[in-house]
């Protein structure tokens, strides 16, 4: 694994459990930790279109029942 110079992390309001869990989750997945947190924001802000209900609407005639 290749040495990466660690470098002070200065974004106001980041709890150091937050940094460490970026860390973490960044080693995990292979990635340098700007990189994971650039995708990761951009996930988060990405709209998420509603899910659309492609059933056919239910008949509205009454059932009946031919015996």
């Amino acid at each position: 694994m290749q040495h990466v110079e660690q470098r002070k992390w200065t974004i106001p309001g980041v709890s150091p459990d937050a940094r460490k869990v970026a860390r973490e989750a960044a080693k995990r997945e292979h990635m340098e930790l700007g990189a994971w947190l650039e995708r990761a924001i951009r996930q988060a802000t990405v709209v998420r279109m509603p899910k659309v209900d492609i059933r056919q609407p239910e008949d509205p005639r009454p059932h009946r029942r031919y015996f």
